[in-house]
């Protein structure tokens, strides 16, 4: 019996160490190399977005518009007037309309990734440079 018990125990053990033990979700980006306001420039548009890191497809038809490093418009919360931004240690702060806090997570030619507060949730949007723009 004390045998058996012991295998019980070694099996209950196991079965709470692999339900306890959590993956991490959160997506790691090499450090980025200090933006200029023109290589924001064009229109990006929504590939992927995720809440709490959950993807969701609720802004599958966004975009972001930059132009010439002043203004940016973006449909994500239903006003698309362009409104000043600053960019600033990777940091993208629009002023003005719904003020709002982007931080620039990583940057190639055609893809940009932002993650943003909206609401107390928070985003990461996955976002191409626009055909129309090259």
């Amino acid at each position: 019996m004390p045998v058996r018990l012991r295998h019980i125990a070694v099996l209950f053990c196991s079965i709470f160490l692999i339900i306890s033990c959590k993956t991490d979700n959160k997506v790691s980006y090499p450090p980025l190399k200090e933006l200029e306001t023109n290589e924001l420039d064009g229109r990006w548009k929504m590939h992927e977005a995720y809440k709490e890191e959950q993807r969701t497809k609720l802004l599958d038809n966004a975009f972001f518009d930059f132009n010439a490093g002043e203004t940016i418009a973006t449909n994500i919360l239903g006003d698309e007037t362009p409104y000043p931004y600053v960019l600033g240690q990777n940091n993208l702060t629009v002023n003005g309309g719904r003020n709002g806090l982007y931080k620039v997570l990583a940057k190639t030619s055609d893809t940009l990734t932002l993650a943003t507060k909206i609401r107390n949730f928070n985003f990461r949007f996955i976002l191409v440079k626009s055909k129309d723009e090259e």
